[in-house]
Protein backbone atom coordinates (compact mmCIF):
# COMPACT_ATOMS: atom_id res chain seq x y z
CA UNK A 1 0.00 0.00 0.00
CA UNK A 2 1.42 3.12 -1.12
CA UNK A 3 0.47 7.20 -0.04
CA UNK A 4 -1.10 7.68 -3.27
CA UNK A 5 -2.50 4.02 -4.29
CA UNK A 6 -1.60 0.39 -4.15
CA UNK A 7 -0.38 -2.51 -5.87
CA UNK A 8 1.25 -5.99 -6.28
CA UNK A 9 4.56 -7.04 -6.22
CA UNK A 10 6.14 -10.06 -7.26
CA UNK A 11 7.17 -12.68 -4.35
CA UNK A 12 10.06 -14.13 -5.82
CA UNK A 13 12.49 -10.64 -6.39
CA UNK A 14 9.72 -7.82 -4.22
CA UNK A 15 9.69 -5.82 -7.64
CA UNK A 16 6.34 -4.18 -8.19
CA UNK A 17 4.16 -5.63 -11.02
CA UNK A 18 1.16 -3.14 -10.95
CA UNK A 19 -0.24 -0.68 -9.53
CA UNK A 20 -3.49 1.21 -9.11
CA UNK A 21 -4.24 4.52 -7.77
CA UNK A 22 -7.02 5.14 -4.51
CA UNK A 23 -8.90 7.46 -7.11
CA UNK A 24 -9.17 4.63 -9.20
CA UNK A 25 -9.86 2.16 -6.50
CA UNK A 26 -14.05 1.97 -5.95
CA UNK A 27 -14.80 -0.97 -3.94
CA UNK A 28 -12.45 -2.18 -1.15
CA UNK A 29 -14.63 -5.47 0.67
CA UNK A 30 -14.77 -8.33 3.14
CA UNK A 31 -15.45 -11.50 0.98
CA UNK A 32 -17.21 -14.72 2.32
CA UNK A 33 -14.50 -16.88 2.23
CA UNK A 34 -12.02 -16.85 5.50
CA UNK A 35 -8.84 -14.77 4.76
CA UNK A 36 -10.26 -13.10 1.42
CA UNK A 37 -10.60 -9.19 0.19
CA UNK A 38 -12.07 -8.19 -3.04
CA UNK A 39 -11.11 -4.83 -4.77
CA UNK A 40 -12.57 -2.97 -7.69
CA UNK A 41 -11.12 -0.82 -9.87
CA UNK A 42 -12.88 0.23 -12.92
CA UNK A 43 -14.90 -2.58 -13.96
CA UNK A 44 -12.15 -4.85 -12.99
CA UNK A 45 -12.71 -7.04 -9.10
CA UNK A 46 -9.85 -8.85 -7.90
CA UNK A 47 -10.05 -11.13 -5.35
CA UNK A 48 -6.42 -11.16 -2.83
CA UNK A 49 -6.08 -14.00 0.01
CA UNK A 50 -4.29 -13.78 2.98
CA UNK A 51 -3.43 -14.99 6.68
CA UNK A 52 -4.10 -11.37 7.84
CA UNK A 53 -6.78 -10.05 5.71
CA UNK A 54 -8.71 -8.37 8.56
CA UNK A 55 -4.93 -5.56 9.17
CA UNK A 56 -4.97 -5.80 5.43
CA UNK A 57 -8.54 -4.58 4.87
CA UNK A 58 -8.37 -1.80 7.44
CA UNK A 59 -5.03 -0.42 5.80
CA UNK A 60 -6.93 -0.34 2.39
CA UNK A 61 -9.86 1.67 4.08
CA UNK A 62 -8.00 3.52 5.99
CA UNK A 63 -5.69 4.80 3.07
CA UNK A 64 -8.59 5.29 0.78
CA UNK A 65 -10.56 7.11 3.17
CA UNK A 66 -7.46 9.52 3.93
CA UNK A 67 -6.84 9.98 0.30
CA UNK A 68 -9.98 11.49 -0.70
CA UNK A 69 -9.85 14.89 -0.88
CA UNK A 70 -13.37 15.85 0.82
CA UNK A 71 -13.98 12.29 2.75
CA UNK A 72 -17.50 11.57 2.91
CA UNK A 73 -18.67 12.66 6.58
CA UNK A 74 -18.84 10.40 9.13
CA UNK A 75 -20.84 10.04 12.17
CA UNK A 76 -19.58 12.10 15.30
CA UNK A 77 -20.39 11.16 18.80
CA UNK A 78 -19.57 13.28 21.46
CA UNK A 79 -18.45 11.05 24.38
CA UNK A 80 -15.97 10.64 27.37
CA UNK A 81 -12.33 9.13 26.96
CA UNK A 82 -11.66 7.20 30.35
CA UNK A 83 -8.12 7.77 30.77
CA UNK A 84 -5.78 5.17 33.03
CA UNK A 85 -5.93 7.17 36.31
CA UNK A 86 -9.66 7.18 35.56
CA UNK A 87 -10.40 10.73 34.88
CA UNK A 88 -12.67 11.43 32.18
CA UNK A 89 -11.73 13.86 29.28
CA UNK A 90 -14.59 15.12 26.78
CA UNK A 91 -13.55 13.89 23.33
CA UNK A 92 -15.85 13.16 19.76
CA UNK A 93 -15.28 9.72 18.17
CA UNK A 94 -16.22 9.34 14.37
CA UNK A 95 -17.31 6.45 12.91
CA UNK A 96 -15.14 6.10 9.32
CA UNK A 97 -15.10 3.06 6.87
CA UNK A 98 -11.48 1.14 8.70
CA UNK A 99 -12.27 2.27 12.64
CA UNK A 100 -13.55 4.98 15.35
CA UNK A 101 -11.07 7.54 15.17
CA UNK A 102 -10.70 10.15 18.32
CA UNK A 103 -11.13 13.74 16.15
CA UNK A 104 -10.05 17.08 16.92
CA UNK A 105 -13.81 19.01 16.73
CA UNK A 106 -11.83 22.25 16.03
CA UNK A 107 -10.97 21.22 13.04
CA UNK A 108 -14.32 21.19 11.34
CA UNK A 109 -12.48 21.26 7.56
CA UNK A 110 -9.03 20.76 7.91
CA UNK A 111 -6.91 20.28 4.29
CA UNK A 112 -6.74 17.32 5.23
CA UNK A 113 -8.48 14.04 6.86
CA UNK A 114 -5.43 12.59 8.49
CA UNK A 115 -4.96 16.24 10.46
CA UNK A 116 -8.45 15.80 12.65
CA UNK A 117 -7.70 12.67 13.75
CA UNK A 118 -5.87 12.11 17.51
CA UNK A 119 -5.61 8.60 17.93
CA UNK A 120 -7.64 5.60 15.24
CA UNK A 121 -9.14 2.48 16.77
CA UNK A 122 -9.60 -0.01 14.01
CA UNK A 123 -12.04 -2.74 14.09
CA UNK A 124 -10.33 -5.21 14.58
CA UNK A 125 -8.63 -4.54 17.63
CA UNK A 126 -11.89 -3.42 19.14
CA UNK A 127 -12.94 -5.85 22.27
CA UNK A 128 -16.15 -5.63 24.30
CA UNK A 129 -15.45 -4.86 27.81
Amino acid sequence: LFHDGWGTLDPANFVETNRWTWAATSNIRKCDKEGEIEVTVGSEKMRFKCKHSSPLLYNFLKRKYLSEPNPPSSSNFSCTRVTRTGAGVPTTLACLPHGLAEVNPGLSSPSSAEARIIQTYPYHTIEAC
